[in-house]
């Protein structure tokens, strides 16, 4: 079954990251902090990428909105995809 929750990341900020010696302000800490916990709470176990099928994949792939690297689990073909600079990749198959 796929799981389709949603992981709801900490909005970044316009905020000072460093103090004049380097070390992390204490919002960028709080930040890290939360970060953090958000990824170990929501992928300790597995990464699940989002399943589309073949034709909104097609469409990802078309829109300059979807960046090079993204990934797909193809529910039409059972497979897991990228996007590439020279298109749609499978890269596993099962």
């Amino acid at each position: 079954m796929q799981n389709n929750t949603t992981v709801t990341v900490p909005p970044f900020y316009n905020m000072k990251f460093t103090n004049e010696d380097g070390t992390l302000t204490s919002e960028a800490k709080l930040y890290n902090d939360l970060l953090n916990q958000v990824v170990t709470n929501n992928f300790n176990q597995s990464l699940t990428p989002p399943g589309a099928t073949t034709s909104q994949i097609t469409a990802y792939n078309d829109s300059v909105n979807v960046g090079l690297g993204a990934i797909w689990y193809n529910t039409d073909m059972d497979v897991l995809q990228v996007k590439t600079a020279a298109g749609i990749k499978t890269i596993m198959t099962s």
